[in-house]
């Protein structure tokens, strides 16, 4: 297993609790894990971000995980085994985990040694949303925020609509003069995008300013400037989600499909279609129609654990069904959801019509479970 994200961590976990003879190893470069659900929060001040930090002791010593902590450089299906600075590893089944990266090549001027650090992104772990976070409230009052979205598909879309929700709810009470404008390279890619618009315009009034279809094409970001598809433009912050593709060790273990830039699999089980022996999990790999997110790698972990411990005990394989949950805060209070069913269906996950939906408005309510279901998939995870 290499990965302790959503989907690894859960992976690891469950085939422990299915069969305790399975010999799991986790491979983990950090030794602790600031989940990116619910970080948008501690910029509106509703949260703290110490709160989204997890370790791995408890997978460790409640289920008896063996923690590897470093890098995997490469895992080699032929071979079999897993390549890190310190050794080799022997395997049966490999789950990797490789989470996102970023096709920062395709805008102008983007160096990744530098650009995060000016126009920090802070879309990999919780962990960064610090930054963006002091750069807001640093800002003078009357200051302009841009938030740039990619083109899809990228690591879940609504909570970028969220992180602007979240800005405009720390703005509205400290610096009210100010404003936001969203740039979306796509034509509204979240569930619940309408929603998002509506709630917006009802609570932040103009402070808010939304353009579809408004791909970042260069940037200065000494200068803070961008430019995009009709026009250039300075903010005083920018927050740049840049466009994105599977984690560097998809790429160097040859996971890629044919689009170069995410895991091809069958959803029946997660096993890469183009490295046999290797599963996949996560944000990494093509979603036949679900959306990147924290919900979904959480079900995929429990699908591809079942599988695997079948396959030792030798058992035919048995189709599943999961949910993928997305919860978001308006403000401090008023939630909404997008939940979606989905059964597997050949080496496909198929969207069932019946159950699900999506919030027809924001309420406290939806707040409530918005919180309760962050507390609980984070436990699953650490406990």
């Amino acid at each position: 297993m290499v990965g302790g994200g959503f989907g690894g961590a859960i992976a690891a976990k469950t085939l422990r609790l299915i069969n305790p003879k399975i010999e799991v190893i986790l491979i983990e470069r950090n030794r602790s894990y600031s989940a990116l659900p619910g970080a948008n929060w501690t910029i509106g001040g509703s949260r703290r971000i110490g709160e989204n930090r997890l370790t791995y002791d408890r997978l460790e010593g409640n289920h008896g995980v063996r923690l590897i902590y470093g890098e995997a450089q490469v895992v080699d299906a032929a071979a079999k085994t897993v390549v890190l600075e310190a050794g080799t590893l022997s395997y049966d089944f490999a789950i990797v985990a490789p989470g996102i990266g970023f096709r920062v090549d395709e805008i102008e001027g983007y160096a990744a040694a530098e650009t995060p650090d000016l126009f920090p992104h802070a879309w990999t772990s919780g962990e960064e949303i610090v930054v963006l976070k002091r750069r807001i409230e640093e800002m003078k009052n009357g200051g302009l925020v841009v938030v740039s979205l990619p083109t899809p598909p990228y690591r879940c879309p609504q909570a970028a609509y969220e992180r602007v929700s979240q800005i405009a709810y720390y703005l509205k009470q400290a610096k009210p003069r100010s404003k936001i404008l969203v740039l979306d390279a796509s034509k509204s890619s979240s569930d619940l995008a309408d929603l998002f618009l509506t709630g917006w315009r009802r609570s932040y009034g103009d402070m808010i300013e939304y353009r579809s279809s408004q791909q970042v094409l260069q940037i200065d970001a000494p200068r803070s400037s961008l430019r995009t598809t009709s026009e250039t433009l300075t903010a005083d912050v920018v927050n740049l989600i840049p466009p994105q593709m599977a984690g560097t060790l998809a790429h160097r273990s040859g996971l890629i499909g044919e689009d170069n830039h995410w895991c091809a699999v069958d959803h029946s089980s997660y096993e890469s279609t183009v490295a046999g022996g290797i599963y996949v999990l996560g944000d990494a790999c093509l979603g036949d129609d679900q959306q990147k997110s924290a919900s979904a790698a959480n079900a995929q972990g429990k699908a591809c654990a079942m599988h695997i411990a079948g396959a030792i005990a030798q058992r035919g394989h048995q189709p599943h069904f999961y949910s993928n949950v997305l919860y978001s805060l308006l403000d401090d209070k008023h939630g909404a959801s997008a939940v979606t069913f989905y059964r597997s269906e050949g080496r496909k996950s198929v969207r069932v019509d019946k159950g699900g939906g999506v919030s027809s408005e924001w309420s406290e309510l939806e707040g409530i479970y918005a919180r309760a279901w962050l507390g609980s998939i984070l436990a699953e995870m650490s406990s």
